[in-house]
Parts: structure tokens; sequence; C-alpha cells
């Protein structure tokens, strides 16, 4: 059956669409399992927003969902209800560009409540935001919430001079975004210079955001830095994770052997000093979800698998994507010790 349903440009509004999202939730429709819906320039209003969130909350297998150029109104309880459902879900490629009504209270609903660990792509491109979206969208990227987005598509709104506080705080404490796409972001009649048009007060003073060329050098270091941070992070773990198993499963007791310390006899402290030389990017916490998820033995891939007819085994990349999620170690954590190297 087909995994990609793209519905772009036909006018089928509220009702058609509630039509078809019904059918999906029902236990034949249940049977298509979809990773791609793209319901861009279907006419979907508030009522089709609603249906769409009944649809991907506990969904397990939608991946990709596009809802550009609909006429959704800005309800902030709407977008609050969408939001829940996101949590619930497995998206994770969001686009709702082209939507201009949904403006500020998009940020203000959205960004306060958005706690998915599966969202990488987030495109609010075309939405109406002004400066007032700042501080929702400082939030998020600065909390723990946003460690697996990579991708944040912010074109076409009206954040204006607001934009330097966004990219101040990619730089100072967002470590996973790598990337990021703020173009032609004027404000209401204060449009973003490209001269010296630094304050007056002490933050005109940051070199890295006064002037212009200077910001868009910024945000290029910061992606190039979040790239490497976790690209080193992924390594590290999969390399600790092979030590590890080895250790864990290899340090078994013979009649000959029992007075010698295993790995299994060593204290906590001790094992966790010893992990750190082999990933010494991983924070501690990582290192003690590696360590675990090495000592577990169901998670050791069968060697008697065979394939379901019909059904794709799922690629190396998948795989490995899978390990490192479930090891919570797809991303640098900012709680390492070793923040300040990167800092700048």
């Amino acid at each position: 059956m087909a995994s990609h349903h793209r519905l772009r440009h036909n006018d089928i509004g509220d009702y058609g669409s509630i039509a078809l999202l019904e059918y999906l939730c029902s236990d034949a429709g249940r049977r298509i399992e979809l990773l791609y819906l793209d319901f861009n320039g279907t006419g979907l209003g508030d009522i089709g927003l609603r249906a769409v969130s009944s649809y991907i909350r506990g969904n397990p297998t939608l991946e990709v969902l596009h809802l550009q150029n609909n006429q959704f109104t800005g309800s902030q309880d709407v977008i609050a209800d969408f939001t829940e459902a996101l949590n619930e879900s497995r998206v994770s490629g969001l686009s709702l560009a082209g939507n201009p009504s949904l403006s500020d209270n998009l940020s203000k609903a959205l960004f306060p409540n958005l706690t998915t660990p599966h969202l990488r792509t987030l495109d609010i491109s075309l939405v109406s935001l002004t400066s007032d979206s700042a501080p929702f969208i400082i939030n998020y990227i600065q909390s723990p919430r946003s460690r697996h987005l990579r991708e944040l598509r912010c074109n076409g709104n009206r954040l204006g001079p607001s934009l330097r506080n966004i990219v101040r705080a990619i730089r100072d404490q967002n470590f996973s975004l790598e990337r990021l796409e703020f173009f032609a972001n004027s404000g209401a009649g204060v449009p973003l210079a490209n001269g010296d048009d630094r304050p007056s007060d002490e933050e005109g003073d940051d070199p890295d955001l006064y002037p212009l060329t200077a910001m868009w050098a910024t945000l290029k270091r910061c992606r190039e830095r979040n790239t490497f941070l976790r690209s080193t992070t992924e390594t590290e773990a999969l390399r600790l994770l092979v030590v590890t198993r080895c250790m864990l499963f290899g340090s078994h007791r013979t009649r000959e052997q029992v007075r010698t310390v295993t790995w299994g006899d060593l204290p906590a402290e001790l094992k966790l000093e010893i992990l750190s030389y082999i990933a010494p990017n991983l924070s501690p916490s990582q290192r003690i979800h590696v360590t675990s998820y090495a000592a577990d033995a169901t998670t050791l891939p069968p060697l008697d698998r065979l394939p379901t007819p019909g059904k794709a085994r799922p690629s190396k990349d998948a795989t490995r994507s899978s390990w490192l999620h479930r090891m919570e170690s797809d991303h640098f954590d900012v709680t390492n010790d070793t923040l300040v190297r990167y800092n700048h």
C-alpha cells in the first residue's frame, strides 16, 4: 500500500479532510501505514486541524506532515490541541509555512508546550511572527525540550531586531540546531539594517551580532559547531556500546579466576571514570544510558531474524538512529562538563 499521501492543491476543505481522516482512523484505514501526509493548499481550517490532531495522536508510523497554505485562524485552543497531539505522535518533519493568520498565537500556544522527542524539522516560515514571538522561541531553543530539533525555518516573518536575541540564544545555549533559516525578517517599520545599527546599551557591544553580516557569520559558525558535536557524540556512543557489550557479556568468572576483580565488581563511580576516557564528549548520564542499553540482553539483534513478507527491513541508517535515540545519544548533552570548550 502507498506510504505517501499527497493531497496538495485539491480544495477539499474541512469536511473533505474530515471524511478522509475518519477513514484513516478506522480499522481498515489503520492498515495503511502512512509515512508522509501532505495537506498543502487544501483549504483546511480549524475544524480540519482538529481532525488532523485526532489522526496523529498516538499514530505509530506518520513521520512527515505538511500543512502549508491553509486557512487556520490562529485560535490558541486549536493550536494547543494540535501541540498536545504532536507530542503524542512520531512526526519528525512538520511544516506550517504560509499560514499568516497563525501569527504570534502560534508561538504562544506551540513553543511553551512542545515536548516531543521525535521532531527534527520545523518550518514556520511566512506565518506573520513578530518580535512578540521571540521570547517564546528563545525559551524553547534554550530548553532541553529542543535538543532533538535539528532544523528550524523561520523565513519571511517580522521578527525584526529581536532576531539578534534568538541568534544569541542559539550561540550560547543551543547545541542541536544544525540548519537555521531566518531570511527576510524585517520588523514592522524597523528593518534589519545591514549597517552598524547597534543600540546604545551594553548589548550593542557584542561583536558577534553587530553589524548584520557578523550575525549571519555567527549563525553559520553555530551550525557548523552543532553538526560537529552531534557527529562526535554519535560516534563515541556507538564506540562505547561496542566496548561495554564486550566487557559486560565477556566478564564471566571461572574456577581459576575466583579472586580476579571483574568489571561487574567495580563501583559505579570507577566504571564511569573509565568509560569517560573512551567517550569523553558524552555526559555522565549519556554514558549511563549507553551502559544500561548494552547490559540489556534483549537489545541484542537476533541472528535468526527473517524478513517479514511484504515488509522491507529497516535500513542501516534507520537501525543506527534507533539505537542512538534509545541510548539518548543522538544529540550533544548541554549538561556535559565539556560545554565551555565548545561555547564559542
